[in-house]
């Protein structure tokens, strides 16, 4: 969600007419559209095109760029590293690639910052940051994405009022570049609603999601995955303020948004299941509850829990169900399963 709009901005006229041009229009197009196999399977051809053609490399190395977004979102990490790696090896030999650079240096940042390891998140940023000192002008538009890596890099190590003050600069530089209605300012929307729900600020980050929400329904329609995603936030939200009716059906629609978008086992549809039964146990509906927490552990648990704290508490709310519903022995073994990860948590650093 972060750059595929952005990197248009490089590439030539859409009706060129060689093959390595359909082919990565094409897979464009399936990547914004949430149709990832598809999408994968055209970038592919299209660097297959790209070296059989001898493409300018600065022009490769974008569509390496959109096929390791493709893979972030589908949360296959090593394999998106790879090839953002040699995205920015390229861009960094070439002469005038300054802004491609760091666009795909921020990407980059977005991929460590989804696989939980933040201090190769912020080296990426900062890397960013630098070129675009050199390369940009003061303000430049892709400095908001670039404030965007910091502020999650500042929310990781709980510094949340810090967070707030650098998304809130990258929305004045995203408004000023691409307007209020943009796709680039609901992104930071989201975020910075995010960011305000945890410090508790719960009104405020209600304002920005459903801003972001209708920027992102307008320009994605209302079945996108980047809907799901602010739907499952203002859930949240909803839920926090006690608007129960509501925030169910909002939970809901997120979920089955996911569903329909995403692989089953995506970590996303994880974090719906969990926001709903949460939603579900407040309401004393534990048997709604279970099967929601049941999934969503599964969904961890092929991951080796991802986000290890996360796992644990998916676990420990699952257990809870359990115990709610009388099947003791099956709660029991949750908790342990619980305590486990968290004691892996204790002898783990994730750098």
């Amino acid at each position: 969600m972060f750059l595929l709009l952005a990197l248009q901005l490089l590439m030539g006229p859409a009706d060129q007419a060689n093959s390595f041009d359909t082919l990565r229009y094409e897979g464009r197009n399936a990547l914004l559209q949430s149709r990832y196999a598809d999408a994968e399977r055209l970038l592919k051809a299209a660097i297959h095109e790209a070296e059989r053609a001898q493409v300018d490399q600065s022009l490769r190395s974008i569509v390496l760029n959109d096929l390791a977004e493709t893979y972030r979102l589908t949360e296959r990490y090593g394999e998106a590293e790879t090839l953002f790696e040699e995205s920015a090896s390229i861009l960094r030999q070439q002469p005038g690639s300054g802004r491609a650079l760091v666009m795909v240096l921020s990407n980059h940042g977005a991929l460590y910052r989804d696989w939980q390891k933040y201090s190769k998140s912020i080296e990426c940023y900062e890397e960013a940051l630098n070129v675009a000192r050199k390369f940009l002008p003061a303000n430049d538009a892709l400095l908001g994405t670039i404030l965007q890596g910091f502020a999650a890099f500042s929310a990781w190590k709980g510094d949340l009022r810090n967070a707030q003050k650098h998304l809130e600069r990258s929305l004045r530089i995203r408004e000023a570049s691409y307007g209020s209605e943009s796709l680039e300012v609901a992104i930071i929307l989201n975020s910075l609603g995010t960011v305000q729900m945890k410090r508790k600020q719960y009104s405020p980050a209600e304002v920005s999601l459903r801003h972001s929400l209708r920027l992102i329904e307008k320009l994605y329609g209302p079945n996108h995955s980047e809907v799901a995603t602010v739907l499952n936030n203002l859930g949240v939200v909803l839920h926090a303020k006690k608007e129960y009716p509501e925030a169910e059906q909002v939970l809901r629609r997120a979920l089955n948004i996911f569903r329909t978008n995403l692989p089953a086992d995506n970590t996303r549809i994880a974090d719906a299941l969990f926001n709903l039964a949460q939603l579900f146990i407040e309401l004393d509906r534990f048997g709604e509850s279970e099967p929601l927490l049941k999934d969503a552990a599964a969904i961890r648990g092929s991951h080796g829990h991802g986000a290890a704290d996360t796992g644990a508490l998916v676990y420990e709310r699952y257990a809870f169900a359990l115990r709610r519903n009388g099947r003791t022995v099956e709660a029991d073994a949750a908790d342990a399963r619980a305590k486990a990860i968290r004691s892996e948590l204790k002898h783990t650093f994730r750098p």
